[in-house]
């Protein structure tokens, strides 16, 4: 499944999601910048809104040298008194750690229990990954907690990513078990037609707003150019 326009598709692959039984839902890309926390949180936000009990576990985070008092560690508890609401009623639980507890992120097993025990009262938890061929080595490992996951998807730039980070992106992730269940191709770096004549019909509105509204309305509707 390879998905252009990703943020007018969110409903498409949330539904995709729910009908495939998935529950937790990776999502991560190749490289750094590509748009996998918005879609990640605009895909739990959707899901949310179905009603659905939806957590966002946020695992991007840098080491931090005051973890020590954090309370949720996967495997050893904790999750409920660490997970906090944002105002739009999205529950967050993110991941702090040092150079010692990162390992317990890196588990698959102990990953796949705290989604299944600690967590069992959300019906959908959507990973917000690291990237999987970032070659941090003081950070979480967007492969090791790929494998935990249900299904996991793919996000990269359209015009920027490289067909080798793609190939070994995706090679990284089933080499680790893995389930990739789609690619989503940003295009905020490569505009459609239709955007661009939408672009330059908005020039128009200080001359003719009517005029300058009709001709962008029909640029981004236009299949041809989208």
């Amino acid at each position: 499944m390879i998905v252009t326009e990703w943020t007018r598709e969110v409903d498409r692959i949330a539904l995709a999601v729910r009908q495939g039984g998935l529950r937790v839902i990776g999502v991560t890309s190749p490289d750094h910048k590509s748009g996998v926390s918005a879609l990640a949180f605009s895909l739990a936000k959707t899901i949310s809104l179905s009603g659905t009990s939806t957590l966002i576990v946020d695992l991007t985070g840098v080491p931090d040298d005051d973890a020590k008092d954090i309370i949720w560690r996967p495997g050893v508890g904790g999750a409920g008194q660490a997970i906090m609401r944002r105002a739009d009623g999205i529950d967050v639980l993110r991941a702090r750690f040092d150079a010692t507890t990162r390992f317990l992120f890196n588990n698959v097993e102990q990953m796949r229990q705290a989604f299944s025990e600690e967590l069992k009262q959300y019906r959908a938890i959507i990973i917000d990954l690291p990237p999987v061929c970032a070659g941090e080595a003081t950070r979480i490992s967007g492969v090791a907690a790929a494998a935990a996951c249900d299904g996991v998807i793919l996000v990269c730039v359209g015009g920027r990513i490289r067909r080798e980070a793609l190939i070994g992106g995706t090679a990284a992730l089933q080499a680790a078990g893995a389930k990739v269940s789609g690619t989503v191709v940003n295009d905020v770096e490569c505009p459609t037609l239709g955007a661009e004549f939408a672009r330059e019909a908005r020039r128009l509105r200080r001359f003719s707003p009517k005029i300058s509204g009709w001709l962008e309305r029909k640029a981004l509707a236009n299949n041809f150019l989208n």
